[in-house]
């Protein structure tokens, strides 16, 4: 095998596809926000149904967040976000990392 056919640890990978990867989380979070939706619309509490439509509207503002700024962006607000608020950030990212493997798992209907 000559030196340009061997692969060591330090051959560079070829990189995910971005946009592939974005448009599956945007659309893991539209999913969450959609179902948020149709929960709130089923709620006999007014102030409950308010509190889930408020989120489910705040999830839709991420997923066209994530959607449609570049990933350079999105890492930089992020990582400013997490600096800022480390706690809320963690629990965050449990959250969404939740949100999409589920998404990910569950069968399309």
């Amino acid at each position: 095998m000559t030196d340009s056919m061997q692969f060591t640890s330090d051959t560079p990978r070829q990189p995910a596809d971005m946009s592939t990867t974005r448009d599956t989380i945007a659309g893991a979070i539209d999913h969450a926000a959609d179902r948020l939706h149709d929960k709130a619309d089923g709620m006999q509490n007014g102030r409950l149904a308010g509190f889930t439509d408020k989120t489910a509207n705040a999830l839709d503002a991420t997923g066209r967040y994530v959607r449609d700024l570049s990933t350079r962006n999105v890492m930089d607000d992020m990582l400013a976000i997490a600096k800022d608020h480390p706690g809320k950030s963690l629990v965050a990212a449990m959250a969404l990392g939740l949100l999409v493997g589920r998404a990910m798992t569950r069968p399309q209907a």
